[in-house]
């Protein structure tokens, strides 16, 4: 299932950091996460004895899982990426069960970090109207990005 990411990872280490590429490492740390991925998607609140109100001291500590869409969704996840001059973003669409459905990425030349990660939105949202997806959740971790997709804030 995180295989794409973590090609997509691999491809911009090689990239932006000129290193060298590993297929055995990249398909090592895919199934690392495929694992955690299941791990986390089958986790219920009736996991922890503690249940799902459960705040540990350790500020920092947060218990991640993944949460199931409503049948018949999809969710589009992007992202940005700047190194120096060079940008690039990407996308992964996943189905309600989290099964991948289509990722991209690409390079956008020379911009800034905001221009890249609506680029990446964009090219997203065009390849779940091309694929005829109806229902479609959309997330990114630009805030400002969402804000002004949402008509929450202004462009800045």
């Amino acid at each position: 299932m995180e295989f794409p990411w973590h090609m997509w990872k691999a491809r911009n280490t090689v990239v932006f950091n000129n290193e060298g590429f590993s297929p055995i490492s990249c398909l090592i740390k895919a199934k690392q996460a495929t694992a955690e991925w299941y791990i986390r998607t089958h986790m219920s609140d009736d996991s922890f004895p503690w249940g799902h109100s459960f705040t540990p001291n350790h500020k920092n500590y947060f218990i991640v899982r993944w949460d199931s869409l409503p049948p018949g969704f999809v969710k589009l996840n992007f992202d940005g990426s700047c190194r120096g001059s060079s940008t690039s973003g990407g996308f992964i669409i996943r189905d309600w069960l989290g099964r991948l459905l289509q990722v991209g990425s690409y390079n956008y030349g020379t911009s800034s970090i905001m221009v890249v990660e609506v680029q990446a939105m964009r090219d997203g949202i065009l390849n779940t109207i091309q694929a005829r997806f109806h229902q479609v959740i959309v997330e990114g971790d630009n805030q400002t990005v969402i804000n002004v997709a949402q008509c929450s804030s202004r462009v800045p």
